[in-house]
């Protein structure tokens, strides 16, 4: 910027009338050889390089912007699939591509939370924690403190501490989201049937019977109305309340 100013203070110098003249070749005539013509010449060849650097630039976000959009669509793919372990890696892929320009934004707090679950699906611990210790520090910061990213992020983070056997913690984040989906999206929604769902793997893993099977059932009701007797969902949900009966000795 400083050399463009350079420049332009040069020629406007050398003829503060004409300073543009050599643009006059594109109407057919042929400027004279001046001094202010080949110092316009020279700014334009600068201004050319500057404007083709930002354009290679621009083209270089855009193609990284696009690149982890594609990532991230594949590993919700493999998500919806079943395959972990494929989601993960394209997370992976997703989070170092928007690592470039993109380390501090709200999409890279996303995949940090995602690569959290992941990772404790497929029982490695360590980088799960490693990724919600990102997303905690995100939080601090003020990033992903709304209501609908803090009942997503308490909700995961608190499965996490159910698989790692930490049943304190777990049930404080549990509860948390609990309150805000149920404030949020109401009592019969799925969001809210996973949290349930969750709670109810708490309390079995605790021994509390009791509850564990007031959220299965709170889980079940949900999935009949919202997704029907045939869905997976419901079938799952009446295997965890199956679970329960067959754990107190109720084999009706």
């Amino acid at each position: 910027n400083q050399n463009l100013r350079q420049y332009k203070k040069i020629i406007h110098e050398a003829s503060p009338q004409q300073p543009w003249s050599f643009l006059k070749i594109k109407n057919g005539h042929k400027p004279e050889p001046t001094k202010c013509t080949k110092l316009n010449m020279q700014f334009f060849e600068i201004l050319n390089l500057y404007v083709i650097l930002i354009l290679c630039i621009f083209s270089i976000n855009s193609a990284s912007a696009q690149l982890w959009k594609q990532y991230a669509d594949s590993a919700e793919v493999y998500k919806t699939l079943g395959q972990t372990r494929k989601s993960v890696a394209f997370y992976e892929k997703e989070k170092d591509a928007l690592a470039i320009d993109s380390g501090e934004s709200h999409d890279y707090l996303l995949v940090c939370n995602s690569l959290g679950v992941g990772y404790t699906s497929i029982g490695k611990y360590d980088s799960a924690e490693h990724y919600y210790n990102i997303v905690s520090e995100f939080q601090k910061r003020g990033l992903g403190t709304s209501d609908i990213d803090s009942a997503a992020f308490c909700n995961d983070l608190g499965f996490f501490y159910l698989k790692t056997a930490e049943y304190e913690k777990s049930e404080s984040l549990l509860i948390r989201a609990k309150e805000i989906n149920e404030e949020i999206y109401g009592k019969t929604d799925i969001r809210t049937a996973k949290n349930y769902t969750n709670l109810g793997f708490l309390y079995r893993e605790k021994g509390d019977t009791k509850n564990a099977e007031t959220y299965f059932i709170k889980a079940k009701d949900i999935y009949e109305i919202g997704n029907g007797k045939k869905s997976n969902l419901y079938a799952i949900a009446c295997n965890n309340l199956g679970i329960i009966y067959k754990i107190i000795g109720d084999y009706e």
